[in-house]
């Protein structure tokens, strides 16, 4: 089972960092504020117990609940990528299982990267918004404001993994 390296535990380190100190003040329209600390739980390796995976999704959602004092929506959110991570990387594996080393652009290709980012992130931007509004009557708001808040994340974390570039091992 591969395990989180120092480097790689540093870059993470630096996602919820930069998501708690910058990306948390962005607010593009009114409506689009990026949360890309989703793509932490969608990285991490593949063989990490599903066990884990939900113990690191609620504490990583809780973390960003209490530096922004929101009320648990960011822990059940991010939990509820966690829970459905396994069936995310089952649609973008093979007949044959998973046949790429790590769950990252460079080693899944543009295609099923896109594919599995944006799905988490889509997953997990709709449920923080209908948590937060405690409503489903804005379907079409939480719709559309989930669409382009995902896309603004993956564009974001998209600028990372290409700058991160060729050199590096660690997942961003």
């Amino acid at each position: 089972m591969r395990q989180l390296g120092p480097i790689e535990i540093l870059q993470l380190s630096g996602i919820w960092i930069a998501q708690v100190l910058v990306l948390n003040e962005v607010e593009l329209f009114s409506f689009i504020n990026p949360y890309v600390y989703p793509i932490i739980v969608l990285m991490l390796p593949v063989e990490t117990k599903y066990a884990a995976v939900m113990i690191i999704s609620f504490l990583l959602g809780f973390s960003i609940d209490l530096m922004e004092q929101s009320s648990g929506i960011h822990a059940f959110a991010c939990t509820w990528v966690g829970f459905l991570r396994p069936r995310l990387v089952r649609l973008v594996s093979t007949q044959k299982g998973f046949d790429f080393g790590a769950l990252s652009l460079r080693d899944m290709g543009w295609q099923k990267f896109l594919f599995y980012a944006y799905s988490g992130l889509w997953l997990h931007h709709y449920f923080l918004f209908v948590v937060d509004e405690h409503s489903l009557s804005g379907l079409f708001f939480h719709l559309l404001d989930a669409t382009y808040t995902a896309l603004f994340s993956l564009f974001i974390i998209l600028i990372v993994q290409l700058l991160a570039g060729r050199k590096t091992t660690a997942p961003l």
